[in-house]
């Protein structure tokens, strides 16, 4: 019997028979040539794609910066574009370590994040993770703190990492 093999965006099939590829590693994730299509090089075709989708997107470039984001990640997120726009994730999230001197991705904390990690797996590796379940300190506007667990999937496409958040679980619930 086949396996189910689903294209990770649009759900559309990627092999009906893994007997028809004999020499090709069988996976079941990845992205249909239709997707893929969508998000190479036109900003315009990212952002049309991404925009498509109730799951909050957010498209990270070759620095691992905010290059895209679809409405409900601003949603989640409370912000507009443009105060995300070539930040770090530590950044756009609030994380209380990307305030201190050293910024985002350089504090002694920074290099046990799970959610930097799996992305720069991602970059270099090409290697989607599903549901990646990552702790982060958050600061609040009036200066207080809020502890949560982000669950998040990761997916390369060309020089970008499209990052999906599947929830996000405050310390204790």
């Amino acid at each position: 019997m086949p396996l189910n093999h689903k294209c990770s965006w649009c759900g559309d099939p990627l092999r009906e028979d893994p007997s028809l590829y004999p020499n090709q590693e069988i996976t079941s994730h990845g992205i249909c040539d239709k997707c893929s299509y969508l998000l190479q090089g036109d900003s315009s075709r990212i952002s049309d794609f991404i925009a498509s989708f109730k799951e909050p997107i957010l498209v990270l470039d070759a620095d691992v910066r905010a290059a895209f984001a679809n409405e409900p990640i601003l949603n989640l997120l409370a912000k507009s574009f443009d105060s995300i726009n070539g930040k770090l994730n530590g950044e756009i999230i609030e994380c209380q370590y990307s305030r201190l001197p050293e910024k985002c991705g350089r504090t002694l904390h920074c290099s046990g994040c799970a959610l930097r990690m799996t992305i720069t797996d991602t970059l270099k590796t090409g290697t989607p993770h599903k549901n990646v379940k990552s702790f982060h300190v958050i600061m609040n506007p009036n200066n207080t703190t809020t502890k949560l667990d982000l669950f998040f999937s990761t997916e390369k496409i060309e020089n970008y990492i499209l990052v999906t958040i599947e929830k996000i679980v405050p310390e204790g619930e």
